[in-house]
């Protein structure tokens, strides 16, 4: 199934030239972003939605998961973040 996918980062922009540009080397949002590219998603039950329905095609769960640990670290609710990094072995 395809996903509804974002601009490619590296696609040349008018400005700035890379999307990439606009983030820091420093912003934590890469860290988010490299620690969810690394996570095996069916380990932890992220599961596609079944498709075929009408409409859009979903987004890819890699990309809500980003977007939701950036939310609960802009809200600055460290316990949270705390929780959602926190797993039993």
């Amino acid at each position: 199934m395809a996903y509804t996918e974002g601009f490619d980062r590296n696609q040349a922009q008018m400005f700035p030239e890379y999307l990439e540009d606009y983030i820091d080397n420093e912003n934590p949002v890469r860290v988010i972003d490299a620690f969810v590219n690394d996570l095996d998603l069916k380990k932890y039950k992220f599961t596609k939605i079944k498709d075929g329905g009408p409409g859009a095609p979903s987004y890819n769960p890699k990309d809500l998961l980003k977007l939701y640990i950036w939310h609960k670290a802009q809200e600055g609710n460290k316990k949270s973040i705390a929780l959602l990094f926190h797993h039993e072995q």
